[in-house]
């Protein structure tokens, strides 16, 4: 958060591979990206870039609930902030962007809140259910899974700023999408789809 000293923090990664370089919970300094190279088994290298964000929403804690809340609570004491209605449960892991909260709902819907105030910024309606999909945000857009049944459903890609849906395509069943390197990637029931 807004006040902390970021020139000399210790990160503890986790990663599968033969080693971390720089090495793992040593001291750097986050003023600007710190790029990490894994090296696997096999001598092959992937570089990962960690960038830190100072927010204004700081030692505040989300979490959603069965209720069907998001609940932002005070990092030291756990005493309850403020707290945002969604139309169904919350299962999903929320995610802090640019002092905005992306959550989706049970209700079919992804709601991106302000961190500081709990107010709705916008919200987008699928069509279908969104059952366990963490959103990840990347380039301006937030990414999420749906539902249209059991094994059936869709990755969409909604603008961070408009709320307006920017793509969506068909994949198998629901999960938590993944950026890495500039790439989305989806898996669901044995396939692995990868978005530039």
């Amino acid at each position: 958060d807004i006040g902390t000293d970021i020139t000399n923090l210790i990160p503890t990664i986790a990663y599968i591979g033969k080693s971390l370089t720089p090495n793992n919970e040593t001291a750097q300094n986050f003023t600007n990206p710190i790029t990490y190279t894994v090296t696997a088994e096999d001598g092959s290298t992937k570089t990962h870039t960690v960038k830190t964000e100072l927010v204004k929403a700081n030692q505040k804690v989300f979490i959603g609930s069965d209720d069907g809340y998001l609940h932002a609570l005070n990092a030291r004491t756990g005493g309850l902030i403020w707290k945002y209605k969604a139309g169904g449960a919350v299962n999903s892991s929320p995610t802090l962007v640019n002092n905005v909260v992306y959550v989706t709902s049970m209700d079919g819907y992804l709601h991106a809140i302000d961190a500081a105030s709990g107010q709705v910024k916008w919200t987008y309606q699928v069509t279908g259910a969104i059952w366990l999909s963490s959103p990840v945000v990347s380039n301006g857009l937030v990414f999420f899974t749906s539902a249209m049944s059991i094994y059936t459903g869709h990755v969409n890609a909604v603008d961070t700023e408009s709320g307006m849906l920017k793509w969506r395509n068909v994949h198998a069943n629901t999960t938590n999408p993944v950026v890495s390197d500039g790439k989305l990637f989806v898996a669901g029931f044995g396939q692995l789809r990868v978005y530039d």
